[in-house]
């Protein structure tokens, strides 16, 4: 038999909202019911039923353990268990099953979204599957060293914070599983203490991934760290298709997109909402970073172009003027990001100067001993000094 702690939360926002802190106080050794939410509210989540009543949903973190649990409880649709810890704001339920089934993968909201543009490296990825793994191994043996785990765990609770994919929330979910599951069997009595704090410690920074601090925190991170080094190009894996990538992020669902450049945070939010797994998490972010920082340099190099043009038109000095005017043109051809009516306004004041040229050509005089060239008209006058 396997013991499976599974933790209810969202109380303030289902039937026992208005007397949650009554039903709290009664409500350890009480039966709960776990089942999926019904078709059209949203078929990953899970509900929790204490007699006639809905007291809250399984969070995110716990939801592929819930999932694999019912699967393997042998009872169709249903997950039972016992409630053994009554917080303010959570619950935590105790199931006991034979073993754990597999569930049917979900697909993401962003299953369909297609995207064959440049993806970047995501930094934190590396070393937070070898932690994960590494914590798989040894928390996989009964005799387990406290203090190595423990080391492995706070290097991970660092680094979690940072992936909002479905394959990390499962990945936090197995380390869970075996903190409080020792070489994948039941306790025979009561978990050590590090056990405990260690799941403890994890579930907590799990939890705050949905918060406001927490995903501010990300929010900056994305657009400080993470932009800097994809504008420096240092994970560039091919060249960036500007066009692809625009309509690509036009077709992003629920307005992502716009989320993005409006409100860092809600598009966080949003985007950890979906679930999505490691790869479309790359997609999403390589997307929208990329795009933006293009349109960012677009901007700025518009202004500084539409800038220099207005110092052309102000030079009265003709030599100078004229190289500036080449040297801009230069720039241009180097670059295609500037404005094109910028491009137009350098390439009206090359013609004008080229004209301007042109005219002064015409009527050229030049002194060579006793005698006055003058050309005139592709004329030749000549005339004695």
């Amino acid at each position: 038999m396997l013991s499976v702690k599974i933790h209810i939360v969202g109380m303030t926002h289902h039937d026992i909202a208005s007397r949650r802190e009554d039903f709290v106080r009664t409500a350890v050794g009480r039966t709960a019911v776990l089942r999926p939410a019904p078709m059209g509210y949203d078929e990953r989540t899970m509900e929790a039923y204490v007699g006639a009543e809905c007291v809250g949903v399984v969070p995110v973190l716990d939801l592929t353990l819930a999932q694999r649990a019912l699967a393997g409880s042998g009872e169709a649709g249903r997950l039972r268990g016992r409630i053994v810890e009554a917080e303010p704001y959570m619950l935590t339920v105790e199931c006991r099953v034979e073993a754990l089934g597999e569930r049917t993968p979900m697909a993401s909201r962003l299953a369909e979204w297609e995207y064959t543009g440049a993806v970047m490296a995501l930094p934190w990825t590396s070393k937070m599957d070898y932690l994960t793994e590494e914590l798989e191994l040894l928390l996989g043996r009964e005799d387990v060293a406290a203090e190595e785990a423990t080391a492995l765990l706070d290097a991970l609770c660092e680094v979690v914070r940072f992936d909002l994919s479905n394959d990390g929330i499962e990945a936090r979910s197995r380390v869970l599983l075996l903190l409080e599951n020792p070489g994948g069997k039941e306790p025979a009595g009561e978990l050590p203490a590090w056990r405990k704090e260690a799941a403890a410690r994890l579930r907590e920074v799990s939890r705050r991934m949905g918060g406001d601090h927490c995903m501010t925190e990300l929010a900056s991170w994305v657009r400080a760290d993470l932009a800097t080094s994809l504008e420096g190009e240092l994970l560039v894996s091919q060249p960036l298709n500007i066009d692809e990538m625009t309509e690509a992020a036009r077709r992003l669902p629920e307005n992502l997109w716009e989320l993005y450049r409006q409100d860092g945070v809600k598009f966080l939010r949003k985007l950890y909402g979906m679930r999505p797994s490691r790869e479309e998490l790359q997609r999403v972010l390589s997307c929208v970073i990329w795009l933006e920082a293009h349109l960012v340099r677009l901007a700025d190099d518009s202004i500084e172009l539409g800038e220099l043009a207005r110092r052309v038109v102000a030079e009265k000095n003709e030599s100078r003027r004229s190289q500036m005017i080449d040297d801009m043109l230069h720039l241009f051809s180097q670059d295609g990001r500037w404005a094109p009516h910028h491009a137009d306004i350098i390439r009206a004041l090359a013609a004008e100067d080229e004209k301007q040229r042109r005219e002064r050509a015409k009527s050229q005089i030049h002194v060579d001993g006793n005698y006055v060239d003058v050309h005139d008209n592709n004329g030749l006058n000549i005339n004695q000094k």
